[in-house]
């Protein structure tokens, strides 16, 4: 069995909470607060006034991205969890929103030598999504949550719960773009969710659920003639030539350059 894992780039693991450019140092005025630039029109969450607000409360949204230290990052968990709202207004349910998840991205940090905080994580995100679970403007920020949460279930080895987020993202958030990349979370979650089931089958050392998953990619191949069907061809591409059938890899081809002059 060859290891099909190495097909593709890492997992997309923290893909709705990457680190932010660290463009104000620790040394930063006291003054002074960043707001990760986050350039994706439709967004519900109004960082800025969330950031102004946590840092009326102490908390340095840039800081909390940009520190290390294991003892830190516990602080600024215990610092966020000291600040409550009563969700009276929506700019307190933004900030209740942007607490959960600030503090799911702290326990990612800790979840990396610590695998049993990987249930912290969890509970961060539920929280976080069902304060705006539902809520139409916030469409695009439940996304972004809903494809770490998935992205978490696979490292808690909670296979059908990650599957089930994945798919669900990739079938029914195709709106959800960021500038220059079309169809972003679909795309992102199904080069996530064949990676997963690569590293499933290279790690029970057979080919069972990475040939699952091409067989989703060749559905969602034949159900999307858009930017998702386009990314589902080009990793079947790449799969069946690496698997060594270099016939069916053709036909992708054909078919990849047919999408291409339509």
């Amino acid at each position: 069995m060859r290891l099909i894992s190495l097909l593709f780039i890492p997992l997309l693991i923290w893909s709705c909470q990457s680190e932010q450019p660290k463009t104000t140092s620790d040394y930063a005025p006291e003054d002074a607060y960043y707001v990760p630039n986050i350039e994706i029109p439709g967004l519900g969450v109004d960082h800025h006034r969330v950031a102004t607000v946590l840092y009326q409360q102490g908390v340095n949204y840039n800081l909390v991205y940009t520190v290390e230290d294991r003892s830190e990052i516990r602080g600024k968990i215990s610092r966020l969890s000291d600040i409550n709202y009563d969700l009276a207004t929506e700019l307190d349910t933004m900030v209740a929103f942007s607490i959960h998840a600030l503090r799911s991205t702290l326990y990612s940090r800790l979840a990396k030598d610590y695998s049993e905080y990987q249930k912290n994580v969890e509970e961060d995100l539920l929280k976080a999504i069902s304060l705006i679970d539902g809520k139409e403007k916030f469409r695009k920020d439940i996304a972004f949550e809903k494809l770490a949460l998935g992205s978490n279930y696979f490292l808690m080895n909670e296979i059908e719960k990650a599957e089930e987020i994945m798919k669900e993202l990739i079938e029914n958030f195709q709106d959800v773009s960021i500038q220059g990349e079309p169809m972003y979370i679909s795309r992102s979650s199904l080069i996530t969710y064949f990676q997963m089931m690569s590293a499933l089958s290279a790690q029970e050392n057979s080919e069972r659920y990475v040939m699952w998953g091409a067989d989703y990619l060749e559905s969602i191949s034949a159900d999307n003639d858009n930017e998702l069907g386009i990314q589902a061809d080009n990793m079947l591409f790449r799969f069946y030539n690496f698997m060594g059938n270099p016939d069916r890899a053709a036909e992708i081809g054909r078919r990849l350059e047919m999408r291409a002059n339509s």
